[in-house]
């Protein structure tokens, strides 16, 4: 409960600010709160797992499926100058594993919950320069069995809360992130409190409609003392805006610990084909 208060002062608080700043705000220079600024500043990591998706993805080999349905969103904006800008945002979703029985069904087997609040900045140096941005998260995960089910895995409860701190540092289509994980809350609570994270994002336009899209994630994860590292890639073509509303069609490579909270201490490996639909 004390997380969920947090997470509802920080969401109301920016909005407060930016109904009495409205007044003084000088709109000739930008400065000042605004409500509902339109896209989203700090784009998401397009590889990393717990980020915000739409879309579908099928595992070969396994007969799995992956269901993501969830977005981010930016709230409030303030312009300290020309350069830099400062949002608050909000962030909820879910990523949900299916089997596959042929004859198009697809029974649930388990759905991670997701939601929380961010922060973030972004300074550029000039029009045609680099980007320098960062993002900061304050969220909570649960998870649950789902009655498609059949395998021999109990249900348990599965929660965590954690602060998630991402630097990252954009040169033309290419942009490099570094940042960590700091959990602060967990059941179980055999997780190691900081997950290291590095990767980076590629976003090529090859025509104004299409792009050539693209990441890798690197991270490693604690549980029950012994250190895992966890690979994340997928590379695709975007048909619609180069950071925007579009629709991505992707190749999709994984191995590492779960990220599906009910077998968190189970190891997954697979290469899949699927689609996103961006925001």
């Amino acid at each position: 409960m004390r997380l969920y208060a947090l997470l509802i002062a920080l969401c109301i608080a920016p909005a407060i600010c930016s109904a009495h700043d409205t007044s003084n705000a000088d709109t000739s220079s930008g400065s000042g709160w605004r409500w509902s600024p339109s896209g989203l500043m700090f784009y998401p990591l397009r590889a990393a797992e717990l980020e915000p998706r739409v879309g579908s993805m099928y595992q070969f080999g396994d007969d799995k499926l992956r269901l993501d349905i969830g977005n981010s969103l930016d709230l409030t904006s303030m312009h300290i100058d020309e350069s830099t800008e400062l949002r608050t945002g909000a962030d909820f979703f879910t990523y949900t594993r299916l089997r596959s029985e042929g004859r198009f069904k697809f029974p649930v087997e388990t759905t991670d919950f997701y939601f929380g609040v961010n922060f973030s900045v972004r300074h550029q140096y000039s029009p045609e320069s680099n980007v320098l941005s960062g993002r900061l998260r304050v969220a909570h995960i649960s998870s649950h069995i789902s009655d498609g089910y059949n395998g021999d895995r109990t249900s348990f409860v599965y929660s965590r809360e954690f602060v998630d701190l991402t630097g990252a540092y954009q040169i033309g289509a290419l942009r490099m992130y570094a940042g960590a994980n700091f959990l602060f809350s967990s059941i179980p609570d055999n997780f190691g409190i900081i997950a290291p994270q590095v990767g980076c994002d590629v976003s090529l336009p090859l025509s104004p409609v299409w792009t050539l899209t693209g990441g890798y994630d690197f991270r490693l994860v604690n549980i029950s003392g012994a250190t895992t590292a966890v690979h994340a890639a997928q590379v695709g073509i975007k048909v619609g805006e180069q950071y925007g509303r579009g629709l991505v069609i992707s190749g999709y490579g994984y191995s590492g610990k779960s990220l599906h909270g009910m077998f968190y201490d189970l190891t997954d490996s697979y290469i899949g084909m699927g689609f996103q639909v961006d925001l």
